[in-house]
């Protein structure tokens, strides 16, 4: 069977996902050194062909001038902050964003969505057959110590992370045809989750798109369609702006903020996350392109011995990991997408980038192309035709 140079790219997005769900979960416990290799070699493998593919794009003429000089500035900034850092999370992420020229937004979409479907069914269901070792984190909640499982990954947070972006994935791909059922089907599931990781911040995150996604889809019902679609545009954008901006000012002057933060619900949990998110810019410096960060598990630090940093906060992570230039392109990226999906009136991808962004300001995984798939849809401005 031959396959088409255009499908070449979902065959690598597939595997190169499920290969992630191998590597960054319980089963590299299993045995790190062989799952490393075969990780190692399927992302290489993919990248190649991605490359290749993109090569005979621009050698045929289909991409034009400015989007390859678009296109060759993200890819040099993100080689140059692995090179610096150590972490590939953002390069691979941009190479699978340029190499989609040529591609159906919907059937990427749809790709990821089934990648992701079937890594979270193999995942869990080797961690409740015994595959994969029995994990238990345990946390303060309202005062009580409660056990959390990660359910065969990495942390009960990132499973939860994955559960919420499999709810905004269905309803993007399936909006539609959604019913109420939908919209209880998804809460019941995503309660569920929180009881087994309380993993609070994806859980407020699932009702808020949850309801967001009720609204948006009833707003002609109540005539407010043009006022709700300009609301939610320029909310996301204030969003991602104040994403970096507030979260390094907190940082910086997390000394003062303390207090304030002491006035919240979850002033403890708040003031734990901005002081160590400022002890990490008092230890390492913000560069251009980045530096190696040792980072922790929250569980494993000590104030004391100040052993590595906990960087939960995604836009303190990426400043400090992957360098301001590459994190400013990363929000410019981000910025300019959402204006254009804006001007076509697509306001169902704007509501679910305000997930990811409001995610990712107390998690990291807003880098990350297994957990934030909203990354894909900025290749429809470095790929502008």
């Amino acid at each position: 069977m031959k396959i088409k140079v255009r499908n070449i790219y979902y065959y690598c997005l597939f595997i190169w996902l499920i290969a992630n769900y191998a590597m960054r979960t319980g089963f590299s416990g299993i045995n790190l050194h062989i799952i490393g290799i075969a990780y190692r070699a399927i992302t290489w493998g993919c990248i190649f062909a991605i490359v290749l593919r993109w090569l005979k794009y621009v050698n045929s003429g289909m991409i034009r001038a400015k989007s390859f000089a678009v296109q060759a500035i993200v890819l040099v900034a993100a080689f140059l902050s692995y090179f610096k850092s150590g972490r590939d999370e953002l390069l691979l992420s941009m190479i699978f964003i340029v190499g989609a020229i040529n591609t159906e937004r919907e059937k990427v979409f749809k790709t990821a969505y089934r990648a992701n479907i079937l890594g979270m069914i193999i995942v869990v269901g080797s961690y409740l057959i015994g595959i994969i070792d029995h994990s238990i984190t345990y946390s303060l909640r309202d005062g009580i110590n409660v056990s959390r499982y990660s359910m065969g990954f990495s942390h009960p947070n990132a499973f939860a992370a994955l559960v919420l972006q499999l709810t905004v994935l269905y309803f993007y791909l399936n909006f539609n045809r959604i019913k109420t059922k939908s919209l209880i089907f998804w809460m019941l599931i995503n309660t569920l989750v929180y009881r087994i990781t309380y993993s609070r911040t994806s859980f407020l995150l699932s009702l808020l798109f949850l309801i967001i996604a009720f609204c948006y889809k009833n707003s002609s019902k109540l005539k407010i369609q043009k006022i709700w679609n300009w609301v939610v545009n320029n909310v996301t954008k204030v969003l991602l702006i104040a994403g970096l901006g507030d979260s390094v000012y907190l940082a910086v002057n997390y000394k003062s903020n303390l207090k304030i933060l002491q006035f919240l619900s979850s002033g403890d949990t708040l003031q734990t996350r901005v002081r160590l998110m400022g002890q990490a810019l008092e230890i390492y410096p913000i560069t251009l392109f980045g530096q190696v960060v040792n980072t922790i598990k929250s569980s494993e630090y000590n104030f004391a011995l100040g052993n590595g940093v906990v960087l939960d906060n995604a836009y303190i992570f990426s400043l400090l990991s992957y360098g301001v230039i590459p994190t400013l392109i990363l929000v410019i990226l981000y910025g300019k997408t959402l204006q254009y999906e804006y001007s076509r009136k697509n306001s169902l991808f704007v509501i679910c980038a305000i997930i990811f962004v409001v995610l990712g300001f107390s998690e990291k995984y807003f880098v990350s192309l297994m957990y934030n798939f909203t990354l894909l849809g900025l290749s429809s401005i470095v790929n502008i035709k």
